[in-house]
């Protein structure tokens, strides 16, 4: 026998007010949105990781990819099942759209050119109107020479 045919699970979740049950692989896809799947996937992966560490006063961190194409309400879901499991996330992605950065602690703009720059949200007047002006700078600038990384908490 292969390991999939030792392993049953299906996941039961509501998708536009109608209950959902994935079962295989073409109910995943079926999915009315990615955003949807993308939290199911993570459900997955937090159910695992607290089976292996149960310890919730240990902190967990993980490395997220393609968190910028959530829904800004998605990605609201994702950090309060994270926050409530004792999960961080680390990302990068290419944006500067304060509905995304709102949800981390710790901002850096990585560029090839001018090095690293942290981003102070909590800084005064003149720092922000300097962080406006290198974020507009970094914009015009070609994309894919440039990351935002990202820690939560």
């Amino acid at each position: 026998k292969n390991v999939d045919s030792l392993i049953h699970m299906h996941i039961t979740m509501e998708d536009k007010g109608r209950p959902v049950t994935i079962r295989s692989d073409a109910d995943f896809n079926a999915m009315s949105s990615n955003g949807l799947s993308y939290l199911a996937i993570c459900v997955v992966f937090m159910g695992m990781s607290r089976y292996l560490c149960p310890d919730m006063n240990i902190q967990l961190t993980w490395p997220v990819d393609e968190l910028a194409s959530l829904s800004p309400k998605n990605i609201a879901k994702l950090f309060d099942m994270m926050k409530e499991k004792n999960i961080v996330m680390f990302s990068a992605f290419p944006s500067t759209d304060h509905n995304l950065l709102k949800f981390f602690n710790n901002k850096n703009i990585i560029d090839k050119d001018n090095g690293v720059f942290t981003i102070n949200e909590h800084s005064n007047k003149k720092q922000s109107a300097l962080k406006q002006k290198m974020l507009s700078h970094m914009e015009e600038q070609n994309a894919g020479s440039r990351s935002i990384s990202e820690v939560s908490s």
